[in-house]
């Protein structure tokens, strides 16, 4: 990058010397270079330069803006946000487990988490679990992404609808 405003800010000021006007030596310094002369992303970081120029009536400053033009993609700009594939992957069907809270107080477990690794308290096949979650539907209508099981209390999970809203499973809290 520091040759490419080298090179331009060199051709603004060999067609200030040759006596161009500043419109003159803003135009030759936008030619000097185009995308296909430097690396790429480099068009897109360098959005502005600055250089003073000797004209024939005094010195004055030049300020180039987008002294490459951007040929490529603005997508393949360094830091440019690109979006996600369309395609949904696809997942293994969910697996019922039943689950049975074993311990003295009410256990949740949160759709993040790895179930296999859930609260000891809980009884279940932990090897069936191993690489699971809770298998519950997320989005702004949707209650709390978590399941609590309650003392004593056997259910199944992941639970078959959404949020815990089977019958067979107790209904989230958010209490602790």
């Amino acid at each position: 990058m520091p040759e490419a405003t080298a090179l331009i800010a060199h051709a603004a000021c060999e067609a200030a010397r040759d006596g161009a006007r500043v419109e003159d030596a803003v135009t030759a310094a936008r030619q000097a270079l185009t995308a296909t002369d430097v690396l790429p992303g480099v068009p897109h970081l360098l959005n502005e330069i600055q250089v003073e120029a000797v004209f024939d009536d005094g010195t004055k400053l030049i300020v180039i803006t987008d002294p490459i033009p951007a040929a490529d993609d603005p997508q393949a700009a360094p830091g440019a946000v690109l979006a996600a594939p369309a395609t949904v992957p696809a997942h293994a069907d969910p697996v019922t487990i039943t689950v049975t809270n074993t311990g003295g107080v009410p256990v949740s477990v949160s759709s993040h988490y790895h179930f296999f690794e859930a609260n000891r308290a809980l009884a279940f096949d932990r090897a069936s679990a191993y690489g699971t979650r809770l298998a519950l539907q997320v989005g702004p209508d949707m209650p709390p992404t978590c399941c609590r099981w309650r003392v004593s209390r056997t259910s199944s999970a992941p639970p078959p609808t959404p949020a815990c809203s089977s019958p067979a499973i107790p209904p989230p809290s958010t209490s602790t």
